[in-house]
């Protein structure tokens, strides 16, 4: 995948330990600046905090929108952020 000029916009990747992931995976990464953070060990419920509030986000901001481009999903969700959504 090529980021192009977005890659300065991530500074961390957060994963499970699945096998697919090799180290040269995370190298790559950490080449362009990311840091990989692993989610903890035997610890499969980690996970769902993070997919509770993408939940979230998407029930109560991006269902409700029709989107026009990046910049109009970004701000929408900047709005979210601050609790400023107009519903």
């Amino acid at each position: 995948m090529d980021l192009g000029d977005g890659v300065d916009d991530f500074r961390f990747l957060i994963r499970d330990r699945a096998g697919q992931f090799t180290t040269s995976f995370d190298a790559v990464l950490s080449g362009a600046g990311i840091h990989v953070v692993k989610i903890p060990p035997q610890c499969p419920r980690a996970n769902t905090y993070a997919e509770r509030v993408n939940r979230n986000v998407r029930r109560e901001v991006i269902d409700r929108l029709l989107i026009i481009n990046e910049h109009h999903l970004r701000a929408a969700l900047d709005r979210y952020a601050v609790g400023k959504v107009p519903w």
